[in-house]
């Protein structure tokens, strides 16, 4: 996967979304969970060949504040000087800004289809925050293993 990505973003270096189909295990608490490991399976539309930094101030405009953001420096190095596909501690991440999502999410267990309301119960809470941004519209980029994608197409 790491070759494909390779290739299409050196011969599409401007601004274009891209439809990622990643398969990632769904985190959850260990104590009480009868479970295991869940997977989930869903199609994400990211934004290639944008900063962070210039999608946020592009937010900040849109809702007539001054566009001074400015994203801290992160984690990850440049493959091939690609901005969109970093590497970090030898593994490979695809990052883009996250557009939304592309298709409703499916879950398995052991490698069965299972309904999320049957596990819902357990899901950790998801930390973050983006009040740096100033926007009441957050902006979200995404750094997704490049192990965790399935396949993508351009959109």
């Amino acid at each position: 996967m790491i070759t494909k990505l390779l290739n299409h973003l050196k011969t599409n270096t401007t601004e274009h979304n891209l439809v990622v189909t990643i398969k990632t295990p769904v985190k959850m608490r260990k104590k009480g969970n009868p479970f295991g490991e869940i997977t989930k399976t869903q199609d994400i539309l990211l934004l290639m060949n944008k900063s962070y930094t210039e999608a946020v101030n592009e937010q900040r405009v849109e809702e007539n504040v001054e566009a001074t953001f400015q994203a801290k420096q992160t984690w990850g190095v440049p493959i091939d000087g690609l901005y969109n596909l970093i590497t970090h501690e030898g593994t490979p991440y695809l990052q883009g800004v996250f557009v939304g999502n592309a298709s409703t999410p499916s879950y398995t267990h052991d490698g069965q289809p299972i309904a999320y309301t049957e596990f819902a119960d357990f899901i950790t809470a998801s930390s973050g925050s983006s009040a740096r941004q100033g926007v009441e519209h957050s902006v979200s980029f995404r750094k997704i293993k490049v192990d965790s994608i399935v396949s993508f197409k351009i959109r």
